[in-house]
């Protein structure tokens, strides 16, 4: 799955990657990175919109591609907003979530699992916007 994590803050955008590289860890999905630069997705700027979508379309060439846009929240909590090549978010309450990674990664089993669940869900419907009606 084509997959860019892209974030304005380093340490997000770092936290965002080990995050997407552990869930595909767990074969979950085989990541691949969208031949696009983030600064060609900066210059559509960093919030879900049409040129965003259309330059990830484009660069993906109708892979179901997703893109993380990935924002501090304070402290370990990060709001990723998941996009994909579609002209609108397929679910947007999936498509956008807080998450403590100290949690996701670190936290109580049942903890961790339902935070990874939620992430997933998030990636899993931006891939879907492609074939949504």
């Amino acid at each position: 799955m084509p997959i860019k994590i892209v974030s304005e803050d380093r340490r997000v955008e770092a936290l965002s990657r080990a995050a997407v590289e552990m869930l595909s860890a767990y074969d979950n999905f085989f990541r691949r990175e969208i031949p696009i630069s983030a600064a060609e997705l900066r210059a559509c700027g960093l919030s879900d919109n049409a040129c965003l979508r259309a330059a990830l379309a484009r660069a993906a060439a109708g892979n179901q591609p997703v893109l993380i846009l990935a924002q501090s929240a304070g402290g370990n909590d990060v709001v990723w907003t998941c996009v994909g090549g579609g002209t609108t978010a397929h679910n947007p309450a999936a498509q956008r979530l807080t998450i403590d990674f100290s949690a996701a990664i670190f936290g109580r089993p049942e903890l961790r699992s339902a935070l990874q669940t939620k992430m997933l869900a998030c990636i899993f419907a931006a891939a879907d916007e492609e074939s949504a009606p």
